[in-house]
């Protein structure tokens, strides 16, 4: 009897066991679980626990601004400014006018005195404007010269107001149009997978791939760059300042997509 009461005694316990480890994996892939256990862990200044459930969260499909920030702010503690960089300009790409991720990135470009990309007037502002804000107005475009058409043509009552009604449906034409020239040009001029950031230290781009071609100039970490054409080992950029040169690959990192 003794013997079977330890026996049951191991299986109950074997049975708690293989339940805790299957609840600890139900939360370790739950992904609000998992978020607040990677802000829990940089709280605790635990930053290489949090850069590892924050990628964790983004391999697993987490694309959100929140996760990208504070994954940038984990690798930032731990002297990775360059990398940080990379991450705060990918929050930019989900929310362009993002204020934690501007004021960190004008932080690291005084800290390092980084070089950015310039972009003024249209660019500037087609570049504050998030996609899902074009597609909106796109559509609200498109909305306006349909019903202002439609009720011209079809309500009787209007047509006293057609030449009025005319005037709406043209400016709803034109918002649509506008919008879509927009958001060509920002796909083509801006397309933010043709931009890098410099993640490495003591990176300078070369007249020609290796080491020993003379430099054209110092790049500090999270510098921008236009990738012109990658070479295997070595990328070939456009530098702020209309300046070119090769630089190492593993040093330069696509802003998008994410690999």
């Amino acid at each position: 009897m003794k013997f079977s009461r330890s026996i049951v005694s191991r299986l109950l316990a074997g049975c708690v066991v293989l339940a805790s480890a299957s609840i600890a994996q139900q939360s370790e892939d739950n992904p609000d679980v998992t978020f607040v256990r990677a802000n829990t862990a940089f709280e605790n200044r635990d930053f290489v626990e949090a850069e590892r459930l924050y990628r964790k969260l983004i391999t697993s499909g987490q694309v959100a601004e929140d996760v990208f920030f504070n994954l940038g702010n984990s690798v930032a503690r731990q002297g990775r400014d360059g990398e940080a960089a990379l991450w705060f300009h990918r929050a930019r790409v989900l929310d362009p006018r993002m204020p934690e991720a501007n004021q960190n990135l004008a932080f690291l470009e005084k800290k390092h005195g980084l070089l950015k990309v310039e972009r003024d007037g249209l660019e500037a502002f087609l570049q504050a404007i998030k996609p899902s804000e074009i597609t909106a107005v796109i559509a609200i475009g498109w909305w306006i010269f349909g019903l202002a058409l439609a009720a011209t043509i079809v309500i009787r009552r209007l047509r006293d107001w057609r030449p009025l009604m005319i005037i709406v449906a043209l400016f709803g034409l034109g918002l649509a149009l506008a919008a879509m020239w927009g958001e060509k040009k920002r796909t083509a001029d801006l397309a933010i997978e043709n931009f890098g950031i410099i993640i490495g230290e003591g990176v300078a781009a070369r007249t020609a791939p290796g080491p020993n071609a003379e430099e054209v100039i110092s790049l500090p970490p999270g510098s921008e760059v236009e990738i012109l054409q990658k070479r295997g080992p070595t990328t070939y950029v456009s530098i702020p300042g209309e300046l070119r040169g090769f630089v190492d690959s593993e040093h330069v990192k696509q802003i998008w997509p994410i690999d």
